[in-house]
């Protein structure tokens, strides 16, 4: 399946997983981040958005559910790198206040992992 040269690397930078995204993130490639959050819930992830060319709203859905989830379960998700068009998502949603856009990350990382489409 193509996925647009959309890639996800999961690594542990001392504070918990941290994933970094490249590509684009749509409707077609949200599923494997949602795969990857699923596989996090309960941990500090800090997803780095640096190298996320174009982003949707299905990306922007998935991103909030597993906000909810691994808060639920005693994690958080920290948001880094985001472009101005990706903020302006978050703003025009209203979500500024609701998600962690930057912070000190802390937890464990269980397991490191690299996911690409192809």
């Amino acid at each position: 399946m193509d996925y647009g040269g959309f890639s996800l690397h999961v690594e542990c930078n001392g504070h918990g997983p941290s994933v970094t995204l490249t590509g684009d993130l749509d409707i077609n490639t949200a599923p494997i981040l949602r795969d990857c959050l699923q596989d996090h819930l309960g941990d500090t992830v800090t997803l780095d958005f640096s190298g996320v060319t174009f982003m949707d709203s299905s990306a922007l859905e998935v991103v909030l559910s597993a906000h909810k989830k691994t808060t639920t379960e005693g994690g958080r998700i920290i948001l880094s790198g985001m472009r101005p068009q990706q903020m302006r998502l978050f703003e025009l949603m209203g979500l500024t206040d609701y998600v962690n856009f930057d912070g000190d990350a802390t937890g464990a990382c269980p397991a490191a992992a690299d996911l690409r489409g192809s």
